[in-house]
């Protein structure tokens, strides 16, 4: 099994900050689907230019 690449701490630390704020992105724009502000209709139009 291949191990994963080395990174430094930096890296490291910028790729876990990356990965929450995608995490949490998601997590609102489910919420807002399931509270009914805004469509799935419209949240496909957004897939475009966004890539969350």
């Amino acid at each position: 099994m291949p191990q994963p690449p080395s990174l430094t701490p930096e890296q490291r630390k910028a790729a876990l900050e990356k990965a929450a704020k995608a995490r949490k992105e998601r997590a609102e724009i489910k919420d807002h689907l399931k509270a009914g502000r805004t469509t799935l209709a419209a949240l496909l139009g957004q897939a475009d230019k966004d890539d969350v």
